[in-house]
């Protein structure tokens, strides 16, 4: 085993031992199969994660297959089991208004200037402490400033990502316009954006 080998237990006292590269004439009589399915990842991903065990696995439809000596299957077995996990995802919600100053200062916006992390601000809207985390909140604090015209709600969405991916959230406008056509039919409407 120091020296690279892979080896296969035949009997009680009798073990094959060859070399680990599967063109070894030993290794094709004695390496073992295992079949095992990739639930969670892309099987050529897990394979591209393992390069040190790249030449004792292949892919096919979301299937690895590992052809290895017995001593070395629980190892490989174990890392893509390892690799083969849910990925964690993170929820974010983001709403677009527009707030009259006064909401802003109520918000605790005004003293804020562009590009500048609310993270981790804390604000205090009638002695209620909110923070910007808890959209569920600033949505309902919103939605009152709107019904006092002091707000305009634009949009709001909640988008889930993979964690660590990057997602980008793009507003944009419909836009309808009215085209002359040469037909008897009159008019028509594009809806072209």
């Amino acid at each position: 085993m120091k020296g690279g080998y892979g080896y296969k237990k035949l009997a009680d006292d009798l073990y094959v031992v060859g070399a680990t590269e599967p063109n070894n004439p030993t290794f094709q009589k004695y390496a073992e199969t295992r079949v095992v399915p990739v639930d969670y990842r892309d099987a050529e991903e897990v394979i591209a994660l393992l390069p040190h065990y790249a030449m004792y696995l292949s892919a096919r439809n979301g299937v690895l297959t590992v052809r290895a000596w017995p001593n070395q299957l629980p190892q490989i077995l174990a890392d893509i089991a390892t690799i083969d996990q849910p990925v964690r995802q993170v929820e974010g919600t983001v709403i677009i208004a527009e707030v009259t100053a006064e909401a802003k200062v109520m918000l605790g916006l005004g003293k804020i200037v562009g590009g500048v992390s609310t993270k981790d601000q804390v604000l205090d809207v009638d002695g209620l402490s909110v923070s910007f985390s808890d959209s569920v909140t600033i949505a309902s604090l919103l939605q009152v400033m709107q019904a006092q015209g002091k707000a305009q709600l634009k949009a709001s969405t909640s988008i889930v990502v993979p964690e660590g991916s990057q997602s980008t959230i793009s507003l944009g406008r419909e836009v309808r316009q009215l085209i002359q056509s040469q037909t008897n039919t009159g008019q028509t409407i594009d809806g072209s954006r």
